[in-house]
């Protein structure tokens, strides 16, 4: 208890800079998943059908936002640590080629929703209600991928050099202003159609590229960091973009692997019934609310500690890490009480079937006792080992977990067992700890500790 104590209040300019990092992020998703909860919520007086149309068209563009998560990821590694390092110079150039790959990765999704949309709703599920209120919403928000693409890249430059309380501010203001033509245009309010699932997929688009509006105005009128001239973005040399793809690809690896697995669980639980995936759509919106925090923290993390690092200061990036350790492992038990409190009471505000409902508590009841695991997942593969330059650790036990834990377990349990879904869902998080045992023995190793800045 002592040696705990420790650690949480040596290095008192921790708290500081946690607070100036971690708070506005944690509000930024807190806000995203609050709206993203509100339009399932809104979606689900539609019905089963909308409510799962929604969930599996998300899903595919889940996919694609990690592609481009991915390499704003990649970037943020090196902004990171050249930010510690004071090396401004570097920065706008690395912004280049984030917003070089992820132009590029977005125009081919929105190609592919424009011209199969049925093709990917039909991948999940025979139903044909369900596969005709999708086409429209994937068609609609695949053209917004093209502002994500652009806004994703600035977000995480700007994220990376502690500029957060303007990403705050644009998802902010971007997602009420969603929530509204949503709300609007679902219901048919006052002189609006009345549009059901369409009506999400219009104010999400626009809210999209209003996010995008706005993070441009706050990089270029208050001349962030990231605020380059066109040459001084795209006149990287071929010996930067190759050390951004050795540290990045792990990175982009990781989230597209990752998604595709997700994308395996979802049809799975597409597969066994309208009434499963539509529970699962709702009890991982619970869960994305509460992973949030933790994965705000792991950004942090990631920028404190690659700032520590590219400032030479490796000693202090270890006691670092091992702070958000102890404030991960407290964070955890206390969601875990509350998921396991109110998991009956959040299955009751849907408007689904008895038996989704009881899925909807089921599910939440498993994922109460998994989070600690994904917390401590989110930590090191996010934060901690990803700050550090380790990527390609990151990468490997990330996707080797999911592919060849959860993925098989997922199958052999709904196709083989005919478990449901909760059973599948619990089975398989005994990937999620298995990681964090060995993301906790490389953690002890010191092994993910890369100065990236050094020539």
């Amino acid at each position: 208890m002592k040696q705990i104590f420790k650690v949480l209040t040596d290095n008192k300019d921790f708290y500081p800079r946690l607070y100036k990092i971690a708070i506005p992020i944690i509000i930024d998703f807190l806000i995203s998943s609050l709206v993203n909860l509100l339009d399932v919520f809104m979606v689900g007086k539609l019905g089963e059908p909308a409510l799962a149309a929604v969930g599996i068209g998300s899903r595919f563009f889940f996919l694609s936002i990690l592609l481009m998560v991915g390499i704003g990821s990649g970037a943020a590694v090196f902004t990171a640590q050249y930010w510690g390092k004071k090396d401004i110079k570097k920065i706008k150039p690395i912004l280049g080629i984030s917003l070089t790959l992820t132009t590029i990765a977005s125009i081919i999704f929105s190609l592919i929703s424009l011209i199969l949309p049925a093709e990917i709703m039909g991948l999940f599920t025979n139903d044909p209600i369900v596969i005709n209120l999708g086409i429209d919403y994937i068609r609609i928000l695949g053209i917004g991928q093209i502002f994500f693409g652009i806004s994703i890249s600035f977000f995480s430059i700007l994220t990376s050099t502690e500029n957060v309380k303007f990403t705050m501010s644009s998802t902010a203001l971007a997602l009420i202003f969603d929530t509204i033509i949503s709300y609007l245009l679902i219901f048919g309010i006052g002189i609006f159609p009345e549009l059901g699932v369409i009506g999400v997929a219009i104010g999400t688009f626009f809210g999209r590229f209003f996010q995008l509006i706005l993070i441009l105005f706050f990089t270029y009128f208050f001349k962030l960091p990231a605020a380059g001239k066109l040459k001084e973005l795209f006149s990287f040399s071929w010996s930067l973009f190759r050390k951004y793809l050795d540290k990045a690809i792990p990175v982009i690896l990781q989230h597209v692997i990752w998604g595709l697995g997700s994308i395996m669980f979802v049809y799975v639980y597409a597969q066994l019934s309208t009434e499963s995936i539509a529970a699962y759509q709702a009890a991982a919106t619970i869960e994305e609310i509460c992973l949030l925090f933790f994965t705000g923290i792991g950004i942090s993390a990631s920028i404190m500690i690659g700032n520590r690092i590219g400032a030479n200061e490796e000693k202090k990036s270890i006691n670092y890490s091992e702070k958000f350790l102890v404030i991960i492992y407290i964070l955890s038990f206390i969601i875990m009480l509350i998921l396991l409190l109110v998991k009956d009471i959040v299955a009751g505000l849907f408007n689904v079937s008895p038996l989704s409902k009881s899925y909807i508590s089921s599910i939440i009841f498993v994922l109460s006792i998994a989070i600690w695991g994904k917390a401590s997942n989110i930590l090191f593969y996010t934060g901690i080992l990803k700050g550090g330059g380790d990527t390609r650790f990151c990468m490997i036990l990330d996707i080797g977990g999911m592919w060849l834990i959860g993925v098989p377990i997922a199958f052999i349990a709904a196709f083989t067992f005919n478990f449901p879904i909760h059973i599948i869902i619990a089975l398989i998080s005994i990937d999620e700890f298995i990681k964090m045992i060995i993301g906790y023995k490389r953690f002890l190793s010191r092994k993910w500790i890369h100065n990236l800045t050094e020539k």
